[in-house]
């Protein structure tokens, strides 16, 4: 398995992920894709991501509890939270939670989504 965790200031075009479900319900990511959370709205002034495959055993993609902390960027004025992922994995039930001066709940993770 070939994992990165690197803060990246491109642009969400830049990101590029192929995600498709098979007849078992997995999901095959490949490729680098993004987390994004809006800046507005956040209580908190720095964010971790926490990255886990619920479905298989567990597994941390952004290493352990609290997760890889997040830079901040801009597209066309509005300011997100951002950590890219790369991985070859074949995700089951990829979940993801934020986390500050607090924690979010448990979100399913969306490649490239916003949240």
């Amino acid at each position: 398995m070939f994992l990165r965790c690197f803060i990246s200031l491109l642009s969400i075009c830049a990101a590029a992920v192929v995600m498709a479900s098979g007849a078992d319900g997995r999901v095959a990511a490949s490729g680098r894709t993004g987390v994004y959370l809006l800046e507005e709205g956040c209580p908190w002034s720095a964010v971790n991501v926490y990255l886990w495959d619920a479905g298989n055993a567990n597994k941390e993609y952004l290493g352990p509890w609290p997760g890889c902390a997040a830079g901040l960027m801009s597209i066309d004025g509005v300011r997100y939270f951002h950590v890219s992922v790369e991985t070859s994995d074949v995700m089951i039930k990829p979940m993801i939670i934020f986390n500050g001066d607090g924690v979010s709940g448990d979100f399913d993770f969306v490649g490239n989504g916003i949240y």
